[in-house]
């Protein structure tokens, strides 16, 4: 009997996809195993129940967040002033214009004013996005012998534990 409407015209899914699922989530895309957070079965199985009266899947709704949620949330917010607008702006700019793989031009956007705090701004800014990442973390290497890196990267700490978390929780889903 449907939870919803009470009909009696419900039905039993079951479809074997083994490792042949794709579920996307905002910026996040998941290829493989169910995951099982999602209330549909997980593994290597789809499983729900639908009311063919109302049309609605049946299950305890609302779930909790699920790892794609919260993998495709950005959880690391970017301290930007208006003082930063600029570059992040520009930084911006440059990354879209060249797919990403700007890296020198995004050094000489970041270590223009040789300001810590902006340098910390633009990459904690690059690394927060999947397609920017790499830049980030290419600045951070090319920063190592900077005056101010050992400053900049005790503020991009909690930043990149956070990066290794996340990408911790995505192999453990394959």
């Amino acid at each position: 009997m449907c939870k919803f409407c009470s009909s009696d015209r419900v039905i039993s899914v079951s479809a074997k996809c083994s490792d042949l699922s794709t579920v996307e989530f905002g910026n996040k895309e998941h290829n493989g195993y169910l995951p099982d957070d999602l209330g549909i079965g997980g593994g290597d199985y789809v499983e729900f129940d639908l009311c063919l009266n109302c049309g609605r899947v049946q299950g305890e709704w609302p779930l909790p967040e699920s790892g794609i949620e919260r993998r495709a949330t950005p959880r690391l917010p970017t301290l930007v002033d208006d003082r930063h607008q600029g570059m992040i702006q520009d930084l911006s700019a440059r990354m879209t214009d060249s797919d990403g793989t700007d890296f020198l031009g995004c050094a000489e956007i970041l270590l223009q004013d040789e300001d810590p705090q902006t340098v910390m701004v633009g990459i904690r800014y690059l690394l927060e996005d999947p397609m920017t990442r790499n830049a980030g973390f290419q600045m951070i290497e090319w920063i190592r012998d900077w005056t101010h890196f050992q400053q900049v990267r005790r503020q991009l700490m909690p930043t990149l534990r956070q990066i290794d978390e996340d990408e911790d929780a995505e192999e453990d889903d394959y």
